[in-house]
């Protein structure tokens, strides 16, 4: 699927802190995290790329238009009791490691990468309209991930209003957060 290096990210917690001091000195025009003395980390897709090891090329996720449900979309969700699917079900599956269907893998292996690493619903549960436009039969290798996670970035610092206590940050702050650490070092 082209996520292998992710495999290899040993995280445990990021502080609430930490993440919304990361988030607040994100200029998303100069796709930057500010720092103090003039200091600039650099967001884009390469560094994005040499953080998570994803796909840098290929088709853009963005561009694609919502479709008819896939039935395996369909068979995907119907494995999970309730309306929505947190990432704990989904980590459950893939231990209990009960897959006919490699496909099903792939879909519960995307849908927990994209709610943890990506994009989650303000109630932490998954987000799978994403399904929705990502053709099933494809190989998800052969698309743009690391132009997503930009997208996101933008999209979810631009929604965020950090002075207000109901507005959550839903967007890649484990991404934006290692990716300070990382330079720092």
């Amino acid at each position: 699927m082209g996520f292998g290096k992710i495999l290899k990210l040993n995280l445990q917690k990021i502080t609430s802190k930490l993440g919304h001091y990361v988030i607040n000195k994100l200029d998303v025009k100069k796709m930057q995290i500010d720092l103090p003395r003039k200091r600039h980390i650099k967001v884009d897709k390469e560094s994005i790329e040499n953080l998570l090891g994803i796909p840098n090329d290929g088709l853009s996720i963005s561009s694609l238009k919502k479709t008819d449900r896939d039935p395996l979309v369909q068979q995907w969700k119907d494995r999970y009791p309730g309306l929505g699917i947190s990432p704990a079900q989904i980590v459950k599956k893939i231990k209990e490691n009960a897959y006919d269907n490699e496909k099903i893998f792939e879909i519960d292996f995307l849908m927990l990468f994209v709610t943890t690493m990506i994009k989650c619903s303000n109630n932490g549960r998954c987000m799978y309209k994403l399904l929705d436009r990502l053709p099933m039969h494809a190989n998800f290798i052969h698309f743009d991930w690391c132009e997503y996670v930009i997208d996101k970035i933008k999209t979810s610092k631009l929604e965020w209003k950090n002075d207000n206590n109901d507005s959550f940050f839903t967007g890649p702050i484990t991404v934006l957060t290692v990716r300070s650490y990382i330079f720092s070092k």
